[in-house]
């Protein structure tokens, strides 16, 4: 650790090896959900909605792999798809939770990877899924992960989302940042989407020449990383690996809609989503009896609220 930059409270006492650019990412948008996922290890199935990304992002991997050793894919689009298709089904995550048959599914990462065929032309590649590893002042342990791609000139990110993104998220533009410190250089990033017909947009689309970012001030990144890390070990010291951390990721438009802890989970394990019996019963549908209170008021209101007689 570097002197003038301790580590508040009393040390280090995360019990982790190294922090990654997502892991960084995920903890500042749900302390809870980074609790569960990285300190007890329940990742649960991945949506389907994530499968579908990380087989495109497996595609594109291996097509521009292909493209820095100068050897253009001979092989048809189905068959690239069905070796990023297996990689995916052979990780440790394995199968998503299956909400469309997987005949459709591949059929859909196909149709998405034939409309980033563009976006692969224009790229060339130095690296691919280029692996970094650094330290940071103030930070105990290393800094981990790998950049898509890069050029000479440029990092490249390759995302996809349900709709068209015309500038990136602000969880991409933290992630770039981190990137950025391991090779300073502006970020692109390829966005194809999940429609019935995908659609890649990337800066060169007259539609989206804003999917870029700068370099950004590296000394901020690093103010930025510090106190995430901060933040952990404060969090940690506190309520230790198995109490509930904050459960700030219900303020995301949408981080709850996708987590395994959550509403889709037909039983929530996540405080912010657990009904109480008492909501419960004041579920649509369920008969509600009236309950008399002496004041002279009678609660009558799913939400709660009182009504006056």
């Amino acid at each position: 650790m570097e002197e003038g930059i301790p580590i508040r409270l009393s040390g280090f006492r995360l019990p982790v090896e190294h922090l990654s650019a997502t892991s960084l990412a995920d903890f500042v948008q749900c302390p809870e959900k980074w609790r569960r996922e990285r300190l007890k290890n329940e990742w649960g199935k991945k949506s389907l909605d994530a499968f579908i990304g990380s087989v495109h992002h497996n595609a594109m991997g291996l097509m521009l792999h292909h493209r820095m050793n100068g050897m253009p894919y001979a092989d048809g689009p189905e068959r690239v798809m069905g070796y990023a298709w297996q990689d995916q089904m052979d990780s440790d995550d394995g199968e998503p939770e299956w909400t469309d048959t997987p005949d459709n599914v591949f059929k859909l990462n196909t149709k998405m990877m034939i409309s980033a065929l563009p976006v692969i032309k224009e790229i060339e590649p130095l690296g691919v899924e280029q692996f970094f590893e650094f330290t940071v002042k103030g930070v105990p342990v290393p800094i981990r992960g790998s950049i898509d791609a890069h050029t000479k000139v440029v990092n490249w990110e390759f995302k996809t989302n349900k709709q068209k993104v015309s500038t990136p998220k602000s969880k991409w533009q933290f992630q770039a940042r981190i990137y950025q410190l391991a090779n300073p250089k502006p970020t692109f990033w390829a966005v194809t989407t999940k429609q019935v017909q995908p659609v890649s947009y990337w800066p060169m689309h007259a539609d989206t020449p804003n999917l870029t970012m700068p370099v950004e001030n590296p000394d901020v990144t690093v103010l930025m990383i510090r106190q995430a890390v901060e933040q952990m070990n404060d969090l940690y010291a506190r309520y230790g690996p198995d109490e509930h951390w904050p459960l700030t990721g219900v303020m995301h438009e949408w981080l709850c809609s996708y987590c395994t802890f959550g509403p889709r989970n037909p039983n929530p394990t996540c405080p912010a989503w657990r009904e109480s019996e008492r909501a419960a019963e004041l579920r649509p549908g369920r008969i509600e009896p009236s309950s008399e209170r002496g004041d002279g008021e009678r609660l009558t209101s799913r939400t709660g609220s009182h009504v006056e007689e």
